[in-house]
């Protein structure tokens, strides 16, 4: 996903396949490098959200203001989205529920950085 710096936010898309069970969505960014402790320059709305069976949801990533980015390089964030199911209603019975986790790289791009068509292939 590449994040253009001129742009006011990015927007993705999830989709629910399950007809019948809720999730609850939860989406942040990170840091690509895990050695940097610093937080990610990013909120994603909503943070948390219940996706219903069936159903998509918007997320928008949103670059916040006052935190500067290189405007020589793109810069690489990680985009985490995971899938809660519920818990199960039935405590009598064995059950294993398991929360998905989706990484997505984020790429912030600057204005002044030239890569469409191959233009500015050699300066790279």
């Amino acid at each position: 996903m590449v994040y253009l710096s001129n742009n006011a936010d990015k927007s993705i898309s999830v989709f629910s396949k399950e007809e019948k069970i809720p999730y609850l969505i939860q989406a942040w960014v990170d840091p690509f490098n895990k050695e940097d402790k610093s937080k990610a320059p990013f909120t994603v709305i909503p943070p948390v959200s219940r996706l219903e069976p069936s159903q998509e949801k918007i997320l928008r990533i949103i670059h916040t203001k006052g935190v500067s980015l290189p405007d020589d390089r793109e810069s690489v964030f990680w985009l985490n989205i995971k899938n809660i199911p519920p818990s199960a209603s039935n405590k009598a019975t064995n059950s294993l529920e398991i929360a998905v986790k989706t990484r997505i790289k984020l790429f912030w791009r600057p204005a002044n950085i030239r890569l469409i068509n191959g233009a500015g292939k050699g300066e790279i």
